[in-house]
């Protein structure tokens, strides 16, 4: 199992899950916290895999995210301490968590 990579060409069909809520980590290269939350997540996705769909956008990556920053925009999602889930449930966030987060810490969140 692994962690859908999003960009610009691929957002919209990522977040616009018909059968599943989307968890976005969003993270940035140099960013240890970041590195140790994509742990988190892949030792979390099978307790999930049924329930949620597990994607991740780097945010450093400015040229193949001008759409994704302009959605992010639109539903005034604020992005500053880094790493960021961000929960989309029909392709629109419903809730978000920055910072580092244990396992149990993700379970309270989902």
């Amino acid at each position: 199992t692994k962690i859908t990579k999003m960009n610009d060409s691929n957002y919209k069909d990522v977040l616009n899950n018909p059968v599943h809520p989307v968890l976005l980590d969003v993270y940035v290269s140099n960013c240890g916290p970041c590195k140790l939350i994509e742990q988190t997540l892949l030792l979390s996705m099978p307790k999930y895999a049924s329930r949620v769909h597990f994607a991740k956008w780097n945010a450093d990556n400015r040229e193949d995210s001008t759409q994704i920053m302009k959605l992010m925009r639109e539903h005034n999602v604020h992005l500053g301490k880094m790493p960021t889930l961000l929960l989309f449930v029909d392709g629109k966030p419903v809730a978000s968590r920055s910072g580092m987060a244990t396992s149990a810490q993700l379970d309270t969140f989902l």
